[in-house]
């Protein structure tokens, strides 16, 4: 059972006091406990974002946590009250897949108009077998091809991959060996979205799996692993995982996916990752943790979280400009100190759009540090004097 939160105002001092001072001088309330539980895929990026965030928010305990995107959006909408036996709910729910308007959860039906969408990332689901010289006449495959494999239910037990080779219509010359497709967990918005993206039928995909005797896998680490072990498996994974060892990604329709092909549409299967709030006035307590989930939401979407989902192998939604690049004229001159000058003794900028304090949103803090803007912020810049981006 998940603790119960302390939802109290924080006071505090100025933003100014918060940075030249510890945070403990300066707390007066236990920190506020914002969750974000849901999609394996979208973990690891909330995870590398967690001090961070929590550093810039000092009355704030962020909790991350997996568990898959279904997982997410039921706690989520349980401040609706949908599922009695659930903990409490959680303030923001991860997602590798779009929330579906029929989708049925566990006692209830969470609705979509009650759901805020944000995408902070993209992402492709990549088809991966065994690094294997037995499977290097797989360089390509169709999405008819993994509908053929992942619909054959009962059948898939004698299916081969000679069997599956024709189905495109040209004989390739595939062996005639088992090929046996693995599958995420049922939470899984990976899977979901692969389901989606390719066509398949998900009561014939659950008869399939069923029918192969494998167990299904609980993140793309597990799937890695399990498809690096054994050759003429198949399975899916996030782009961000492309380059585990032992594994192989194949191209779909002849597309590679990467950064590029995602961006510009050519690679078929790809999908956006999400993070899911409620709307305003769903639900009075989900109200009175608003300040805190916009700032997290704001984090995201800042440099600091476009950096975590590249640095997690993944592809940001917002462009990365160079610290020194403060004005963003795409140079690095006289301007950039200027516009450090503008900001000289304040405390914080603040977000254009979202009129909230961040450090780090307009790059006057170019070197990124916890003193605010100040002289160390100009010999950020003053090193790259003469650069251009």
């Amino acid at each position: 059972m998940k603790i119960l939160k302390n939802k109290k105002t924080w006071l505090g001092l100025s933003a100014l006091c918060l940075l030249a001072l510890p945070v403990s001088a300066v707390m007066a309330d236990p920190p506020v406990q914002l969750d974000n539980y849901g999609s394996t895929t979208l973990q690891p990026i909330a995870e590398a974002c967690e001090t961070d965030f929590e550093t810039y928010n000092p009355g704030i305990d962020l909790v991350v946590s997996g568990g898959g995107s279904s997982y997410g959006i039921r706690g989520l909408t349980n401040y609706r009250g949908l599922y009695p036996s659930w903990p409490s709910g959680n303030e923001v729910a991860s997602a590798s897949s779009l929330a579906d308007p029929a989708k049925h959860q566990t006692t209830g039906t969470y609705l979509v108009s009650d759901l805020h969408l944000t995408v902070i990332g993209r992402d492709a689901v990549c088809i991966a077998v065994k690094d294997d010289p037995a499977m290097a006449f797989l360089t390509n495959i169709t999405k008819g091809q993994l509908d053929y494999i992942y619909e054959r239910e009962g059948a898939i037990t004698t299916t081969t991959w000679a069997d599956v080779d024709l189905v495109d219509g040209v004989n390739d010359g595939w062996p005639a060996r088992n090929v046996v497709p693995r599958a995420r967990i049922t939470d899984s918005g990976t899977r979901a979205t692969f389901l989606e993206l390719v066509g398949i039928t998900e009561a014939k995909e659950l008869n399939t799996i069923a029918a192969t005797g494998q167990p299904r896998l609980d993140g793309n680490q597990d799937m890695c692993n399990t498809l690096a072990a054994n050759t003429d498996h198949i399975g899916y994974i996030g782009l961000g995982y492309i380059t585990q060892p032992g594994i192989r990604v194949i191209p779909v329709g002849g597309v590679t996916p990467s950064e590029a092909t995602v961006n510009d549409g050519t690679y078929p299967l790809s999908r956006t990752l999400n993070m899911y709030t409620l709307n305003p006035g769903v639900d009075p307590t989900y109200e009175t943790y608003r300040a805190e989930i916009n700032a997290y939401l704001n984090f995201m979407l800042g440099p600091m979280g476009q950096a975590a989902v590249k640095d997690e192998g993944f592809i940001p939604v917002q462009p990365a400009a160079p610290d020194w690049d403060v004005n963003g004229d795409h140079g690095c001159n006289v301007g950039d100190i200027v516009a450090i000058g503008l900001h000289w003794m304040e405390s914080v900028p603040i977000h254009p759009v979202h009129g909230t304090p961040w450090p780090n949103w307009t790059r006057s803090n170019a070197n990124n540090d916890l003193t605010g803007v100040n002289v160390g912020d100009i010999v950020f810049v003053g090193n790259y004097w003469q650069q251009s981006w």
